[in-house]
């Protein structure tokens, strides 16, 4: 307690002057992994996050300008505790926005609070994110993984009719795999699944990659998992499934948004795989709105070399959200972070044409909506829309 108390005192001297530097301006922190076996993860979001702002400033929409300082955290939570005090004492922060992760969200919370600064549209759909304590300072638009979990599951037993007995879990072993772990096993008990000890689990740490235990486990055993969840990043995820294709193990693989399936498309390259994927925004393959077109003008006017992904996509959204939370309750002045925990708090909508996206704090989720897609022998079909509502699943094309 001590130490936030000091923390607390500094923050509120030096930020008298630090203010007046930055005086035109309202600036946002945001950590996550920018090098290192997931920085693709950091790059992209960060990235749609600086086109949406972009997009802002050049309209001025605002009297100021918004502004994304970024920091590396290696998606280890220890060093993101350091970069937020960093972002907040050092480079005058007002809020933090699309940070990623689960373990280093849960993290930070205690700074959160001490600091009095939200954390908006981070790159995590954990209920972990959405309790009591983090409902005043955290605020969501993507769905659940609760959400994503359910739909594949369902689809995984209904659809391609396969038992809970033949499905394993890839975890990634923190707060994120276990939590997502629990959601699976509560999504199968309606098809017999009685324990989470008769799902075949598989572990491996955060940032590790290598994958030759689990595939040794599975070969243990007398018959194969037909299908395989992955509660992990993409580059672990990659590595498992390229093993399994070496040993001769074709199942299907069960991949939640955050996995990124291009990154992880790219990685396999022309290696065949069958994977079901879910998605919290629509496909910009297929999305008519003029948001997905103007994320697309945006990205060849501000960042002509970047290529476009649903994981930029979503950092684009929440950027742009935020300038329209921006002009409707502080156009002509820079807000203080206690404003803009009031602003986030009141409710917002944005109906994008596909989609309708929120801000929501805590349990009481606004945004349910997800894409699935199927990804065979690098070609996507692309499954629809699919809401999961009083555990049933409702799908339209």
């Amino acid at each position: 307690m001590r130490k936030y108390i000091a923390l607390l005192t500094l923050f509120l001297g030096s930020s008298l002057w630090l203010t007046s530097l930055h005086a035109n301006e309202l600036r946002f922190g945001f950590t996550g992994p920018l090098s290192g076996p997931n920085a693709f993860v950091g790059e992209h979001m960060s990235q749609g996050i600086e086109l949406g702002f972009a997009h802002i400033n050049q309209q001025r929409a605002l009297s100021y300008k918004l502004t994304l300082v970024k920091r590396d955290d290696h998606y280890e939570p220890q060093r993101t505790v350091e970069q937020v005090n960093r972002l907040v004492l050092d480079d005058n922060v007002s809020a933090f926005i699309g940070s990623i992760g689960t373990p280093t969200a849960l993290t930070v919370l205690p700074l959160l609070e001490t600091y009095q600064l939200p954390l908006i549209a981070p790159f995590s759909g954990a209920s972990a994110l959405k309790t009591a304590r983090a409902e005043p300072y955290i605020f969501h638009t993507r769905a659940g993984y609760q959400d994503e979990i359910q739909v594949l599951a369902n689809t995984i037993v209904e659809d391609y009719g396969i038992a809970p007995q033949d499905i394993a879990v890839y975890v990634q072993k923190d707060s994120f795999g276990e939590s997502s772990l629990r959601h699976l096993v509560h999504s199968l008990e309606p098809y017999g699944l009685n324990s989470a000890h008769d799902l075949l689990q598989l572990y491996h740490r955060r940032n590790a990659i290598a994958a030759e235990h689990a595939v040794a486990n599975i070969l243990a055993r007398p018959t194969p998992p037909k299908a395989v969840f992955l509660f992990t990043t993409y580059v672990a995820a990659g590595e498992l499934i390229s093993l399994m294709h070496e040993v001769g193990m074709d199942p299907i693989f069960a991949a939640l948004s955050v996995v990124n399936i291009k990154p992880l498309l790219h990685q396999l390259e022309d290696q065949p795989s069958r994977v079901l994927t879910s998605q919290v925004t629509p496909s910009l393959d297929l999305a008519s709105s003029t948001l997905a077109q103007q994320f697309k003008l945006d990205l060849d006017f501000f960042m002509p070399t970047m290529a476009p992904s649903s994981l930029a996509f979503e950092g684009y959204i929440a950027g742009r959200m935020m300038g329209r939370l921006l002009q409707q309750h502080s156009p002509d002045t820079v807000p203080s972070s206690q404003s803009l925990l009031d602003y986030l708090k009141q409710p917002l909508s944005w109906d994008i044409g596909d989609h309708e996206f929120y801000f929501y704090a805590g349990l009481e989720q606004a945004n349910h909506t997800l894409w699935l897609q199927w990804i065979e022998d690098n070609q996507t079909t692309h499954l629809g829309r699919h809401t999961p509502l009083n555990s049933e699943v409702h799908h339209e094309p």
